[in-house]
Formats: structure tokens, C-alpha cells, sequence
């Protein structure tokens, strides 16, 4: 019925399917497992603060707003340049299901300095730039959200402030 090589090829490509199909359903039963081997938690920012800030001036305008649906954070309108140091008062709400992390942009969009991640219910005071602003400059704040366990994207939005 079969040659000789032809019983080899057949036993070999046998051989190569079930181990291909073994490797599959191993792949498929531990999945979970795999992802949370491969996941290591990113640092977060450095100078991250538990809580929410209080005792803040009323010209800063820090206030709530609600990014995408479920999305909340808090931070200075008008926030005020400390030399190099933007005091925004960057706050993610205790109730979000994701890290933030935030870069702040020129005119340009130039990246001019950024925070590390934060978590729920945390706030960095200030974000370090490349630069001092002058009073009056309008400045663009890229929020990018992650999910927290994997670091997926978890969307991203874009504010505008005016440096006090």
C-alpha cells in the first residue's frame, strides 16, 4: 500500500501534528497562568502621594472632571510654575480601574515633562519640565490610562490648562 518512505513522511508528519496539538491544548489550559508569569508590575511615580490634596488655593481651580465614562481625576486648571515644576496637583480617583500617567505638551506638542504612573487614589503635586513656563502660556496634557495587571491601553484624552 505504502512505500517505504512514504510510511517514514506519514509517521513524522504523525508525529509533528500531535506534538503541535499537544503544545496548543498546553497553550489554551494555562493561558491564565502564562499571562500572569509574563506580567511584571511597571514602577510608579516616584513622588506619589496616597489620599487627595487639600488646602489648596482657589485660583489653581482644582476641581473633578470625568475624562471617559467611569474615568475620573482631579487636578489645578491654573496650576502654578515653581521654577522647573509644574504644581498641578495631578489626583486619579480612588474609584478608577486603571493607571494614569501624563505627559504635558507645548503648542508644538513637544513633550516638555511627564509624571510617572499613578495609581486610584493617589496624586503627584508637581510634574518636572524641560522648561520654565512663563504666566499666561496654554499648555496640553495627554493622559494616557492603562489597565491595571497587564498595562493594556485603557484609552487616552487630552486637556488644556493655562499656566497662573
Amino acid at each position: 500500500m505504502f512505500e517505504k518512505g512514504q510510511k517514514r513522511l506519514l509517521i513524522a508528519l504523525s508525529l509533528i501534528f500531535i506534538a503541535f496539538v499537544t503544545i496548543c491544548i498546553y497553550i489554551y489550559q494555562n493561558r491564565e497562568a502564562l499571562k500572569k508569569e509574563a506580567f511584571v508590575e511597571p514602577d510608579f511615580d516616584k513622588n506619589i502621594v496616597e489620599g487627595i490634596p487639600s488646602g489648596l488655593d482657589k485660583e489653581w481651580n482644582y476641581s473633578s472632571l470625568e475624562i471617559q465614562k467611569g474615568k475620573n481625576l482631579a487636578l489645578c486648571a491654573t496650576p502654578v510654575m515653581n521654577e522647573k515644576d509644574l504644581q498641578l496637583y495631578l489626583t486619579s480617583d480612588f474609584d478608577n480601574d486603571f493607571w494614569l500617567k501624563v505627559r504635558v505638551l507645548d503648542k508644538k506638542k513637544q513633550v516638555l515633562g511627564e509624571c510617572g504612573l499613578l495609581k486610584p487614589g493617589s496624586y503627584v503635586k508637581n510634574i518636572r519640565l524641560t522648561k520654565n513656563v512663563k504666566s499666561g502660556k496654554k499648555l496640553t496634557l495627554y493622559l494616557m490610562m492603562y489597565e491595571k495587571g497587564s498595562y493594556q491601553s485603557a484609552g487616552s484624552a487630552t486637556i488644556g490648562i493655562v499656566v497662573l
